[in-house]
């Protein structure tokens, strides 16, 4: 699953004060993480966060110090909208990678997974993130035998950072994946191999040994089918699908222009030969040329229609 970019309404943005001698200065910093510095840190407002100022911030403050200590003035550097995106990691891209042991009926007896994520050019908070990924992996699943392991990749790119989250949606989204694919395997709905992993007891204990009671997602989980009428939905879409099965388009042209059953006409495929040089068949453009070709072909009595396009 990819990255995602903070994008707060405000970029990075930090104004130093010289206050005399000795090196003293204020800086104020749109900055989550005051106390991670040596030096009086004022903080207003942020503009929006969301993770992205927990850290990154360190690295501008310190440019701005250094350009008001060279010139005794008070230096403020904001950056632009692109400028901040380019610099400045967002969530991290994790790779998750498993081993799955099920029944028919869709439970889950054993999982194996291994994750990675991209942490960029330094460790900045990946670790820790890696960690949440790992603690949050069962979802609101009762898997019996779980094992999971983290692997943080060093890459050429920014650092990533915290964000919202902090590892626990590409965690469960991993093991999201593993039930969907466990679904499409065994014939079910998604739906049903989800509610037969719940945890469903009294009091559970997730594979870290936490002890919690499952009343309230259930009832959440229940709430959600409810209230977006899913069972309806779903009734109503098997409906549609079974009256109104798929069909292209030039073939029912054809049918309809030519009076003949659609189980008389055959599409051949598309041949350079007969129509070299032709146009992409995007925007529906391809429905357009050849529902035309076949219109044209109205009135004609072969015994057997052509069109190429």
């Amino acid at each position: 699953m990819g990255g995602q970019e903070h994008f707060y309404m405000e970029t990075q943005g930090v104004i130093v004060v010289p206050r005399g001698e000795g090196g003293k200065m204020d800086v104020f910093a749109a900055t989550q993480h005051a106390a991670f510095t040596q030096i009086t840190v004022h903080v207003k407002r942020l503009g929006g966060a969301f993770g992205g100022k927990v850290m990154k911030i360190v690295s501008l403050s310190a440019i701005t110090a250094v350009s008001a200590q060279k010139t005794g003035k008070a230096v403020r550097c904001s950056l632009l909208r692109g400028e901040d995106m380019l610099i400045t990691g967002g969530r991290h891209p994790f790779l998750g990678k498993y081993k799955v042991g099920y029944n028919s009926d869709g439970s889950v007896v054993v999982a194996d997974v291994v994750y990675y994520s991209n942490g960029g050019s330094t460790l900045d908070e990946s670790g820790f993130i890696m960690e949440k990924a790992l603690l949050h992996m069962d979802n609101g699943y009762n898997i019996p035998n779980l094992r999971g392991r983290g692997v943080v990749c060093q890459t050429n790119l920014p650092s990533y950072t915290a964000f919202r989250g902090f590892g626990g949606p590409q965690g469960l989204t991993v093991m999201e994946s593993i039930l969907h694919e466990v679904a499409v395997c065994c014939g079910l709905t998604p739906k049903e191999v989800r509610e037969v992993n719940m945890y469903r007891e009294e009091t559970c204990y997730t594979h870290t040994r936490q002890p919690f009671k499952p009343r309230d997602m259930l009832r959440c989980w229940d709430t959600c089918l409810d209230r977006a009428a899913y069972h309806q939905r779903l009734r109503n879409i098997q409906l549609f699908n079974f009256k109104f099965k798929f069909e292209w388009d030039s073939p029912r042209i054809a049918s309809h222009v030519l009076r003949v059953p659609m189980a008389s006409i055959f599409i051949k495929e598309t041949n350079t030969g007969s129509v070299p040089n032709a146009v992409p068949s995007t925007a529906s453009f391809g429905t357009h040329a050849v529902g035309m070709a076949v219109k044209v072909s109205e009135g004609q009595t072969p015994d057997l229609w052509c069109v190429d396009v």
